[in-house]
């Protein structure tokens, strides 16, 4: 989650319920590798391709709970003339609580610019959708629960908690732009965005209340630079803000292409503020794109659960527009 600097026996119940502490949005290693989550405006945005399809998974803090939490990640976008057109659905399962997460969206996105020369690109986008939380009763346990002669939670103990709901379905809505650069002739390739989530910060709560779902800032650049045939360097970050808590992000990744094989293979390091160290890898070969990462944990919770944090691994087709050669016999 955006914060992790939480009391290790209450995390869940404190990441669900506690009404001071906001309920917050997962995150991912691999933000750059998952565009329309990052960005609506991002949504089929290239040229030179049919459409993509996109698969990510993420265990985090498998050496701290008996269940990891696990977040699963699919996509797909195309172009569509000066349109671009997709979707995506994100899974969370936030261990043992059995506290379940669904977020589905139908994206879309428009380029604003008007340049011949398909140089200058600035694009908005907007998502629609629905975000679906369950939470499995009979796995929560509360601090009254505790039997202080066992020294064990037991829950034949009144919780003194009155569920009001299980489940319930909330509005999503998400608005975003960006700004990148496209020119083959040169080395440098910007790029820049801003994007807003949960707009409308629907109610959402198990236990009644007004608490709200808080509206997600998200900042987003960075520049990929061509040193020379063989490689390439690209760095970006990522600032969010959700309520009072803030994630930064930052790293690199160098390419090498090797073409005799048409494949390329990148590794980098990235950084996320208070939390971990991450190692990226990964190679491109025809139409696929495969990722791994590794959060190495530097935050407090480093004491108890070591420098293992999270694992992530994605796998991203594009489906390469093929020109036609008429032929000559």
């Amino acid at each position: 989650m955006i914060k992790q600097r939480f009391g290790i026996l209450f995390l869940p119940l404190i990441l669900l319920f506690q009404n001071p502490v906001w309920a917050q949005d997962p995150h991912l290693s691999q933000f750059y590798a998952f565009p329309l989550w990052v960005n609506p405006a991002s949504t089929g945005m290239f040229d030179d391709a049919d459409w993509k399809a996109h698969l990510q998974h993420r265990s985090q803090w498998g050496g701290l709970i008996a269940k990891p939490f696990i977040t699963d990640a699919i996509s797909f976008d195309m172009p569509y003339r000066k349109f671009g057109l997709g979707s995506y659905l994100i899974s969370n399962r936030a261990g043992s609580a059995g506290y379940n997460v669904l977020n589905f969206v139908l994206s879309g996105a428009y380029e604003i610019t008007i340049d011949p020369n398909r140089i200058h690109h600035l694009t908005t986008g907007l998502q629609l959708g629905f975000i679906q939380k369950s939470i499995n009763q009979n796995n929560v346990t509360f601090d009254n629960q505790y039997n202080s002669s066992t020294g064990e939670f037991d829950q034949t103990i009144s919780s003194g908690e009155n569920f009001s709901k299980v489940g319930f379905f909330i509005p999503e809505a998400n608005f975003g732009l960006e700004y990148f650069y496209t020119n083959p002739a040169k080395k440098f390739s910007p790029y820049v965005g801003l994007s807003g989530l949960h707009l409308t910060q629907p109610k959402e709560t198990f236990l009644g209340g007004k608490n709200k779902l808080p509206a997600r800032i998200l900042s987003f650049g960075g520049a990929r630079y061509r040193i020379n045939s063989l490689f390439t360097a690209e760095g970006n970050l990522m600032l969010q803000r959700q309520a009072n808590n803030n994630e930064l992000q930052l790293g690199g990744l160098c390419f090498y292409n090797y073409e005799e094989k048409k494949m390329k293979f990148f590794a980098g390091p990235y950084y996320r503020n208070k939390d971990a160290i991450i190692i990226h890898t990964g190679m491109e070969y025809g139409e696929y794109v495969f990722r791994m990462s590794y959060d190495i944990n530097v935050s407090p919770l480093a004491a108890i659960m070591g420098r293992s944090s999270g694992f992530e691994f994605s796998v991203t087709y594009t489906k390469k527009r093929v020109s036609y050669v008429p032929s000559i016999m």
